[in-house]
Formats: structure tokens, sequence, C-alpha cells
């Protein structure tokens, strides 16, 4: 039973860590979509943003939307 547990334990902390490494890559192509937009001199928005991500739905998690707003401030774009 204990062996069960260990085994159980141990793919929780495996979903885990998939989990928050796909929504650091998430965020990174966040970043990446909303500097490519600026530069062309656009205003990096969220549907922009979605438009050109590989997932949209991406936005669905606080970490990404919070990803997009630290970029905004970063380029004074905030507000």
């Amino acid at each position: 039973m204990d062996l069960c547990r260990a085994i159980s334990a141990k793919y929780i902390d495996y979903r885990k860590t998939l989990r928050s490494q796909r929504i650091e890559q998430c965020c990174q192509e966040v970043r990446q979509v909303a500097l490519e937009i600026y530069d062309e001199g656009g205003n990096p928005t969220r549907s922009k943003i979605a438009s050109r991500l590989s997932k949209p739905a991406y936005f669905r998690d606080k970490n990404v939307c919070a990803a997009l707003l630290a970029v905004q401030k970063q380029l004074g774009l905030e507000g």
C-alpha cells in the first residue's frame, strides 16, 4: 500500500512540474508575440496576441494574463 501512495505522489509531482513548464512556455510565447506586435508598430492587445498564439486558450490561465500585463507595463502601455 505504501508503494501505491509513493507512486501516486510521484505522478502528482510529475504532473505539477509539467503544468508549470507548460505555463512558463505559454508566458514566453505571449511575451514574444507581444514584442513582435509592438515592434511592428501595433498595440499588443489580448485579442491581437491571441490571434497569433499556437493556442489562444492560453489566456484562460491567470499567469499568462499576468505575463501580458507585465509586458504592457514594460512597454509603457499600461492603463
